[in-house]
């Protein structure tokens, strides 16, 4: 008896773990760290160090009971070459070190969820923490109201107590995308009624928001996922997505008329708001540093002599594919979408072997590759890479042993 209590104290503790990592890394708190707003603004002014701190506890106790993942080898390498090559090619190889210890440590995270957690519970366990952030940003639209809003295009839309409005809106397509297929695929109705207000709460802050970015990639992550994810034969839409990204980023730069037919349509302006005429100044550096690149995330800090060539010296590429370009050079680039793609491949067999848990997956990754046209992704300390990473593991992760199997 004694024994079954300490388990359920031990699963509540990391429980308890997984939702404050989540909502740490998810940025949720920014503004109120940044107007020193409460206990909340506390914790995000410590956030960075008490994951330091929470990192190396967690890892002292799990690092006797590690499990290998035998499907994970080639992203390992990836890894470890990345690091080195970020390091070698930085103006400022210690900054440098700073980041890639912030993604090592992410990475570890989704390794122990992984290990922790099974698929569901992962899954419900995501479902809270978004349900959590979507009652922060009520909390913050109610008595935070002078910093919940932003004039954007001479309109005031909410943008809640996340740093900028666009993440605050990708984040509620990533929610909506959440309790969709938990809403879809679980059986429990406590469950489903729980994701169902976790959805209506996620749909009413993304249309208060209007980003014209994350509705689109929220509704083609979810009718695409819906329609394809069920059938015998299933697009493998990393690929797919990947090859539209790189085809818009070409027509964008060569000033396509067919492109800017299509977006004024969607109600933007033909060059994506500036992003087309950056994204030429970005390909000339890119040039510059064409095979390593920059260093993984280091270029718009260090390299600022660098940014003044950058339309409106912008501090983001604006588009994944450029980032990862910037920072890994077309080597390292070409290497990350080629396992990227072989993770799609995987991803799409399973599906089809009827493992409807992976919907989640296949719609993450559909946003994701939706978002990423126009927005900038796969940060040291990134939910989006945090998930990334969890995706990875858990579908690569071949012969791993579930952690109900090690008693832990």
């Amino acid at each position: 008896m004694k024994k079954v209590s300490e388990s359920i104290v031990k699963r509540f503790i990391y429980k308890i773990i997984f939702i404050y990592v989540f909502i740490i890394y998810s940025s949720s708190l920014s503004k109120f760290g940044t107007y020193n707003l409460g206990l909340f603004g506390i914790v995000d002014q410590y956030s960075k160090y008490s994951l330091y701190f929470l990192t190396g506890i967690v890892f002292i106790f799990t690092a006797n009971k590690l499990v290998k993942y035998n499907g994970l080898i080639s992203w390992g390498i990836f890894l470890w070459c990345m690091c080195i090559g970020s390091i070698i090619v930085s103006v400022n190889p210690g900054g440098t070190v700073v980041l890639l210890i912030n993604l090592i440590m992410l990475i570890f995270w989704a390794y122990w969820f992984n290990l922790k957690f099974t698929t569901k519970e992962f899954y419900d366990l995501l479902l809270i923490s978004c349900f959590c952030i979507c009652l922060l940003q009520y909390y913050f639209m109610i008595f935070y109201a002078q910093y919940s809003y932003s004039i954007y295009l001479k309109e005031v839309v909410l943008s809640g107590t996340f740093y900028q409005k666009n993440n605050s809106a990708i984040f509620m397509a990533f929610s909506i995308v959440v309790s969709l297929f938990i809403f879809i695929n679980d059986k429990n109705k406590r469950i489903r009624i729980f994701s169902l207000l976790t959805l209506l709460s996620a749909i009413y802050i993304i249309i208060q928001i209007k980003s014209v970015t994350a509705l689109i990639s929220c509704i083609t992550a979810c009718l695409v996922t819906l329609v394809f994810s069920k059938r015998k034969s299933i697009l493998n839409f990393v690929f797919l997505g990947l090859t539209l990204n790189i085809s818009i980023i070409c027509m964008a730069v060569s000033r396509s008329g067919l492109l800017s037919e299509v977006f004024n349509e969607l109600g933007r302006d033909g060059s994506l708001t500036g992003r087309a005429p950056m994204w030429k100044s970005i390909l000339m550096l890119i040039k510059e540093q064409l095979f390593l690149g920059y260093g993984y995330e280091t270029f718009w800090i260090y390299n600022l002599d660098l940014r003044r060539y950058v339309v409106n010296n912008a501090g983001g590429a604006h588009n994944g594919i450029l980032e990862l370009l910037l920072g890994l050079g077309l080597i390292g680039t070409v290497w990350f979408l080629f396992l990227w793609i072989r993770y799609g491949r995987e991803l799409k067999i399973q599906l089809i072997q009827g493992n409807k848990q992976l919907q989640f997956q296949y719609a993450y990754m559909v946003l994701l590759l939706t978002y990423i046209i126009t927005e900038r992704t796969f940060g040291n300390s990134s939910y989006q890479t945090l998930i990334f990473a969890w995706c990875i593991i858990n579908v690569l992760g071949k012969n791993k042993i579930q952690s109900k199997e090690l008693n832990i």
